[in-house]
């Protein structure tokens, strides 16, 4: 859902995805709060079954890397070769194509050069990938607090939580 919803204003405009005064509305309003809603439960239940920051650190790792080098890899070398404008020396030579690697890495770059120009927003081979800052920087937020033992800390842990909750 949240792939297909940012289709819309990717290739038509932002406007093209104003679903306010439509019965869509509140579904699509919920899908982004959902979405890192349960990565965060899930990914939570991580770090409360291994309680230990580097086991976590590397399952998370092990957890996207693979999946997203082959997205990178595939947009890069299949679908750019195949869709960009640009003659294929060009594209191959220009760092747009080159920085689009460092996706792997959690340098968020979503185009690729010489691709989907007419689009409302060019160059945008995956638009999804802006999650990927916010979910790492959770990650970190919960690698912190594994080390600091948040979690043994049943109380301080729930009135952090609520806060946050309550004042984000």
């Amino acid at each position: 859902m949240i792939m297909m919803v940012h289709c819309f204003p990717l290739t038509l405009g932002v406007a093209a995805s104003d679903y306010r005064g439509t019965w869509l509305h509140p579904i699509v309003a919920a899908l982004l709060p959902m979405f890192f809603g349960l990565s965060g439960f899930l990914v939570t239940g991580s770090a409360l079954r291994t309680q230990n920051g580097f086991k976590f650190f590397v399952h998370r790792v092990l957890r996207i890397v693979p999946a997203l080098s082959v997205e990178v890899l595939l947009s890069a070398f299949v679908l750019g070769t195949l869709l960009t404008t640009k003659p294929l020396n060009d594209y191959f030579h220009d760092s747009a194509f080159w920085s689009y690697f460092g996706n792997i890495i959690g340098i968020v770059q979503m185009s690729l050069p010489g691709m989907f120009e007419k689009n409302a927003f060019p160059d945008v081979v995956n638009g999804n990938l802006w999650t990927l800052t916010p979910e790492y920087y959770c990650y970190l937020i919960l690698l912190l607090a594994m080390t600091i033992g948040l979690f043994q800390r049943e109380k301080f842990y729930i009135t952090i939580l609520c806060f946050s909750a309550f004042f984000l």
